[in-house]
């Protein structure tokens, strides 16, 4: 961390280091930490006595830096914003000690001296701001980031894994999907190259298989990452991700565990409780249906999907006015670039499929016409059609 104040070079998002034992305090970098860590505090000690304001930056320094040293270890070893409130200390100090020395140990130097200190002190603002300007392009977004992180440190299986993940995203948007995926997974088998047991480098190799619906595949990946996870996070994903991937098998049971799982791991997970809503819809349990889509919606009152798929449910039973106002609420929430099993199209459909059961007609003819005109590719645009042109006769 000292060197990181005092030259800002080779930073990261992500530190990776490996500790191997004991003898990893007895080499000579570690000796040297040590001796100059050392020497630096008795100094500074030493010199807070002579000039007791310097105690209080000192301190603030070691005491803020303190709980993220990893004297008790975590998942994230070293990180550049642990430096952020520490740096306020540092720079007081900085500017006390040079103080101290130029305007009272030797307040009779000679004004050119004076002077070049200053510009000194300048260039070396102008330096950490170039050096800022720099960092700010990597953090420009996170493909530049994470690959600035494996510039650094070629083997960070977690900048090569986020970097997968950074494909993986592109694929999922549709934007040159083989290419993504195909890039995405060879980053992933790099990242297991160098730890086979990273959970989410195995995460997102599972995933890459579903993607490419390759869920027997799938299966076996996702239950190596469970064993191997640490972070409830990714266990909420990993279990998701193996109901899903039963699912896709058929394995019912299996399925229905995982995603019962999830929600004894995070209530609030809610992708678990539409995929058991959807599960038990094609069970025809529709007591428990109801309850999981009306969970979504008291969970997440601006997600679309619960009340699409409770209409779906309330249009089954004849409940024509539930299931209009339903889907009413999931066209007024639903986003033109969220990405869900139904569109703002399918919505119109059914709405105009709904008015026209209930004879109000100039409604049926409105929504329709919309569908038609969001998308006029759809399977349905044809028997659509017809209905629209009996309809508008009938006028």
């Amino acid at each position: 961390y000292l060197w990181k104040l005092l030259l800002p070079l080779q930073l990261s998002a992500r530190y990776v280091f490996t500790f191997q034992g004991p003898a990893n305090l007895f080499t000579f970098s570690s000796l040297f930490s040590w001796t100059a860590l050392l020497i630096l505090i008795i100094w500074l000690l030493k010199l807070s006595c002579k000039n007791p304001s310097l105690a209080f930056p000192f301190l603030w320094f070691f005491i803020l830096l303190l709980p993220v040293l990893n004297l008790i270890p975590t998942s994230t070893q070293m990180a550049d914003r642990y430096l952020y409130l520490p740096l306020a200390g540092f720079s007081m100090t900085a500017s006390l000690i040079f103080s101290h020395f130029i305007f009272r140990k030797w307040p009779n130097t000679k004004k050119l001296f004076k002077i070049l200190s200053i510009f000194f002190i300048g260039i070396t603002i102008l330096f950490y701001a170039a050096l800022t300007i720099a960092r700010n392009r990597v953090w420009g977004n996170d493909q530049t980031l994470w690959e600035d992180a494996i510039k650094q440190d070629p083997n960070n299986y977690y900048a090569i894994t986020y970097l997968g993940n950074v494909y993986f995203m592109r694929a999922l948007r549709g934007k040159n999907k083989i290419h993504n995926l195909t890039k995405a997974s060879q980053l992933f088998q790099k990242a297991l190259k160098t730890k086979a047991s990273f959970a989410p480098s195995l995460l997102g190799m599972a995933t890459v298989c579903m993607e490419k619906r390759d869920y027997h595949e799938a299966i076996p990946v996702l239950l190596k990452a469970r064993k191997y996870n640490d972070e409830k996070r990714q266990s909420v994903r990993i279990e998701y991700n193996l109901g899903v991937a039963y699912l896709k098998i058929n394995q019912i049971e299996k399925a229905q565990d995982s995603f019962t799982t999830v929600l004894t791991m995070d209530s609030s997970f809610i992708p678990a409780y539409l995929a058991l809503g959807n599960l038990f819809y094609h069970q025809k349990k529709w007591g428990e249906v109801q309850a999981y889509y009306q969970s979504v919606i008291e969970l997440s009152p601006d997600d679309p999907r619960g009340y699409f798929h409770l209409a779906l449910v309330k249009e089954k039973f004849q409940n024509f006015s539930s299931a209009i106002n339903n889907y009413y609420k999931a066209l007024q929430f639903l986003s033109s670039s969220e990405i869900t099993s139904f569109t703002s199209a399918d919505i119109h459909l059914n709405l105009g499929g709904l008015f026209y059961q209930s004879r109000n007609y100039p409604k049926a003819i409105e929504h329709y016409q919309k569908m038609l005109l969001l998308a006029p590719a759809n399977p349905q645009a044809g028997k659509v059609k017809t209905i629209l042109k009996e309809l508008l006769q009938m006028r």
